[in-house]
This record gives structure tokens, sequence and C-alpha cells, in this order.
């Protein structure tokens, strides 16, 4: 589909980063006329999403809140009409399962 140079859609080519104990990162491709960038995260199953602040960086760090648990995460750019629309779902467990299973 091709769209114009200002639409604020979600992110496309989101790829996982290495995480850590605190943060799991995600980046992607920029997106024409995006002011910045927001991640929503959740514990998978919870009802309300947490948010980042509005960063300019085409890497997001989503914070841990629990070691083991599985998180849901989307994606949206912020543009000058207000944030966009989310990306699908990204799914990761955060670490300190244990050594067999980090």
């Amino acid at each position: 589909m091709w769209t114009s140079a200002g639409c604020c859609h979600a992110p496309t080519n989101i790829v996982q980063g290495a995480p850590d104990v605190l943060t799991w990162p995600f980046s992607f491709d920029p997106v024409i006329g995006a002011l910045g960038y927001v991640v929503r995260y959740r514990a998978v199953g919870a009802a309300d999403w947490l948010m980042s602040d509005v960063e300019e960086a085409t890497t997001l760090y989503v914070p841990v809140q629990e070691a083991c648990t599985p998180y849901e995460a989307q994606i949206a750019s912020n543009c000058a009409d207000g944030i966009g629309d989310w990306s699908e779902s990204l799914f990761f467990t955060s670490l300190g399962c244990g050594s067999c299973v980090d």
C-alpha cells in the first residue's frame, strides 16, 4: 500500500534487540513525518496499558516490571496531529526465569 509523506502510520520492520534484566529493546524503521515514537506495554492478560514518554530515537526500551513475566507491547508514531495507529502486538517474556530458560 502506498502512503504519502506525513501519514502517521505505525512503524514497520520492528526487531527485538538483546534484553537485559531491566529493559527490552525494540528497533524499527523511521516513519516520515513522525516527531517521535511511543511504546505501550502490559503483562499479558492485564487490562491496562502503561505508556512510555515520547522518544525521537527509533529504538525504544520497554521497562520490565516483573521477572519471568510474559509481556505485550505495541509501538506508534507521534505526529503533529497526535499518536497514530499502533503496531501489531509484540510479545516477549522478561528475563529471570532461571538459567535453563533465559
